[in-house]
């Protein structure tokens, strides 16, 4: 079961430039589902950047509090400094523009 200070411990780093993408998430949801092979490959096109996925049944609901999701599918971006929610169209190319336009980094 992931609890709050385990989400808060995996998301900290010490690097300023290190990103984390996390994907907040429900397995009985068909968008969710849609929205989970995207970000797995958002996690082969971007490898420098940390995916994390948290699905609601293994989650306490404290971690969904903690970081404001209210709806799933979610995806935040945090790094030492920010957290950014997405909001938008959950397609590949719109989700790119995403990474891109918050890490200032292009797929390698």
């Amino acid at each position: 079961m992931v609890d709050k200070e385990s989400l808060d411990r995996a998301l900290s780093s010490s690097q300023r430039n290190v990103y984390t993408a996390v994907l907040f998430y429900a397995s009985w949801c068909p968008f969710s589902h849609g929205v989970r092979s995207t970000f797995n490959v958002l996690s082969s096109m971007f490898p420098q950047i940390r995916h994390l996925a948290v699905e609601q049944s293994s989650a306490m609901p404290s971690v969904f509090s903690r970081y404001g999701i209210r709806s799933l599918p979610s995806i935040l971006m945090v790094n030492q400094t920010a957290r950014v929610w997405y909001y938008g169209a959950k397609d590949l190319c719109s989700l790119v523009h995403f990474y891109k336009r918050i890490t200032g980094r292009w797929f390698s």
